[in-house]
């Protein structure tokens, strides 16, 4: 099974959370990268860096991972769905200007999935030295995140995944 949905987002990053365990509220209403960056190593959250666009992301349960530019490996835990979230949308929960963590979501961004842990693997499919060229909009997927249930212990990220959008790291 797999599915293609369309996140717009500002410069940031795409964040595919569980809802259950990861804290929306940030106590001093700021949305620190050191606070993303435990979360991610907690499995609470799986993110990228994004510049702004409309990205076509393809996500799938399969081991098959596609060739790309560049690709990137986490951890998550589900409770039983996992949302899709930009980084815009994490910096208004964070000071509480939302009454619910799932306001004005697309359905789309929701995934029901079984309970358990999950190794996420993102593949940037277009060219990260691109990323502003128009032509790029006319690729027919930017990402493939394929999720599957896994104890594999994946090495903790020092820093934040892909800040650099144009770095081809791959």
């Amino acid at each position: 099974m797999s599915q293609t949905i369309l996140i717009p987002s500002n410069y940031g990053c795409i964040a595919l959370l569980n809802p259950k365990r990861y804290t929306f509220l940030r106590e001093d209403g700021i949305l620190y990268t050191e606070d993303l960056l435990d979360d991610y190593n907690s499995e609470k959250i799986f993110l990228w860096g994004v510049p702004r666009g409309n990205w076509k992301v393809k996500i799938d349960f399969s081991v098959e991972i596609p060739q790309g530019f560049r690709s990137l490996k986490g951890c998550l835990v589900s409770d039983g769905e996992l949302c899709f979230y930009t980084y815009d949308d994490l910096n208004v929960f964070a000071v509480g200007n939302a009454t619910s963590k799932m306001t004005e979501m697309p359905e789309e961004w929701t995934l029901p999935v079984k309970e358990g842990r999950y190794v996420c693997t993102v593949v940037q499919l277009y060219d990260p030295q691109r990323w502003d060229d128009n032509s790029v909009w006319n690729e027919p997927l930017h990402y493939h995140l394929s999720l599957v249930e896994s104890a594999e212990q994946v090495e903790p990220a020092k820093d934040f995944p892909w800040e650099n959008f144009s770095e081809n790291s791959m």
